[in-house]
């Protein structure tokens, strides 16, 4: 593994894709549970990111709330 520090624009714009790709991901109700550097890839010279290891990842079940009278809900 070879250790180079990106540089401020590099490093923004991975940080903007990890951010974007885990909405995608929460989008989907779909939660990691084991977001830390070892399971974020990044291929700098083909500007690739990828999030791995959703082996403890839970899918959230979908929720419809219902809106009540605030006076019902005795």
């Amino acid at each position: 593994m070879i250790n180079c520090p990106l540089s401020l624009t590099e490093f923004l714009s991975f940080t903007i894709s990890i951010a974007d790709s885990l909405g995608n991901v929460h989008a989907l109700n779909i939660i990691h549970k084991d977001i830390n550097p070892s399971n974020i890839v990044v291929n700098p010279d083909a500007k690739l990111l990828k999030i791995i290891d959703f082996g403890i990842a839970s899918r959230l079940p979908c929720e419809n709330p219902t809106l009540k009278n605030p006076e019902q809900l005795d």
